[in-house]
């Protein structure tokens, strides 16, 4: 029986040529949460950006799961939080002394860049968000970073940061654009966190995705669905693929399941 239903944002709930979720959705939503489901957020992106963007204001979820499993939150405070290795983020540091690239940093409160470029630009427009200041980031040897993002392709990333990375391991969310966490994360050790949290198990959830770091998670849950507009690996692992998100797959996918 489900109980509880896991939502990826950009790309799943929020149209990314939008950069909004549809009235469809917030109907959906708030049509669950009357049938006494639990509804969390599961998403790659940092807190201040969910602040900065508003991208989610006025649904209403009983946790955030953010940062590819790194932070997980309700309205009462902290479920759980993990950090970068700090050697992990040394390399990475004076990896990009010797051979600049532009990389993002992510603490609890804050995220920061240490330079602008195309690739940078390109990769928030897709998401619909402002790029982070730049700062020196001299300051993550000093601060718990929980997540890195290096502005890299697929060749650059196997170029450069890859080749320093001890602890942690790459997921992808854009062409330019990829998020670094420690090996024994990502959005299923959030989820684990929060349904332990919530008394909850595997077999009671529902959880919807698109791209590759939703993968685990999709294929995880009782029910995993891709959107039609999922990257391949997504729907491959999936138990149903429902429309694409301009078409509002989610509700699609419910009513598909009986759950609305």
């Amino acid at each position: 029986m489900i109980k509880a239903l896991f939502f990826d944002i950009d790309g799943t709930l929020v149209s990314k040529e939008k950069g909004t979720y549809s009235c469809a959705i917030k109907e959906a939503l708030t049509a669950l949460r009357k049938k006494g489901f639990l509804l969390f957020v599961a998403t790659g992106r940092a807190p201040v950006e969910l602040q900065i963007t508003n991208i989610i204001n006025g649904l209403s979820f009983d946790a955030i799961i953010s940062l590819n499993g790194q932070f997980c939150y309700n309205n009462y405070g902290t479920i759980y939080i993990n950090t970068l290795n700090k050697e992990d983020v040394r390399r990475v540091i004076e990896q990009i002394r010797i051979m600049p690239y532009a990389c993002a940093f992510i603490e609890k409160d804050y995220m920061y860049v240490n330079r602008l470029d195309q690739q940078v630009m390109v990769a928030q427009a897709a998401i619909n968000t402002p790029p982070p200041p730049v700062e020196n980031i001299d300051r993550a040897l000093e601060n718990d970073v929980l997540m890195i993002m290096p502005y890299l392709n697929t060749q650059q990333i196997e170029q450069y940061t890859k080749k320093v990375l001890k602890h942690s391991k790459i997921t992808r969310w854009n062409e330019f654009a990829c998020d670094v966490v420690p090996f024994n994360s990502g959005k299923i050790l959030g989820i684990q966190k929060v349904l332990d949290y919530y008394q909850l198990e595997w077999s009671e959830i529902m959880a919807f995705g698109d791209a590759e770091n939703d993968m685990e998670m999709v294929q995880r849950a009782k029910i995993g669905v891709a959107m039609g507009n999922s990257e391949s690996c997504v729907k491959d692992v999936a138990d149903y693929i429902t429309d694409d998100v301009d078409q509002d797959g989610i509700v699609s996918a419910l009513q598909y399941y009986d759950i609305l």
